[in-house]
């Protein structure tokens, strides 16, 4: 535009299009720091979901071995569970599968 004004309609103002220009080089560079701050984000809830899927875990094989010992309500809370960790324990955790991929799996069934 600037090198052959002659091709330039009348309704375009230069002065506009080189502020859009340095809005755009600013908001690139924004949207770059926003998509790393995205995959930590990402990453800090993979991690977290993990965390919750192995204490989560830790309960209810506590809650199983009070259940074996017939200590008083763990049976009801063993019942409640076994729907979130079906099978035998060998089964319940599944290798193919990272914790956090099962947490949010168990979360949208």
């Amino acid at each position: 535009m600037e090198s052959h004004p002659e091709f330039l309609p009348g309704f375009i103002d230069v002065t506009e299009v080189e502020k859009d220009r340095a809005l755009r080089t600013q908001m690139i560079l924004i949207a770059g720091e926003l998509d790393n701050l995205s995959r930590q984000v990402d990453d800090t809830l993979t991690i977290v979901a993990s965390e919750i899927w192995m204490a989560d875990l830790a309960y209810y094989q506590s809650v199983r071995e009070a259940t074996k010992r017939n200590l008083p309500g763990a049976q009801d809370i063993q019942d409640d569970l076994s729907q979130r960790f079906p099978g035998s324990a060998k089964s319940a955790v599944t290798p193919a599968l990272s914790p956090a991929t099962r947490l949010i799996a168990a979360a949208h069934s």
